[in-house]
């Protein structure tokens, strides 16, 4: 058990919630930019019209995944915790 002065270490290679929330925002938004750059490249994409429709489909949903997918509320045992800091 610990006092209001000690604090439990923080297992090591373990990153906050909002890190680990931003990089799995990062990989998904770069995953699939990349596929969409990929499917360009195969089906040999080359007028300006396509390009232009390809960037916005491969743009507009990882905007959207940052724009929405927020941190989740503290929880209760999170706030109980602040409080006894």
């Amino acid at each position: 058990m610990f006092t209001s002065e000690q604090r439990p270490a923080a297992p090591i290679g373990t990153l906050p919630l909002i890190m680990q929330l931003q990089q799995t925002k990062g990989i998904a938004a770069g995953g699939w930019i990349l596929a969409m750059i990929a499917i360009g490249l195969i089906t040999h994409v080359t007028s300006p019209s396509s390009v232009a429709v390809l960037a916005l489909v491969a743009l507009i949903p990882p905007v959207v995944l940052w724009r929405f997918w927020n941190v989740p509320d503290q929880s209760m045992s999170e706030s109980i915790r602040k409080e006894l800091r």
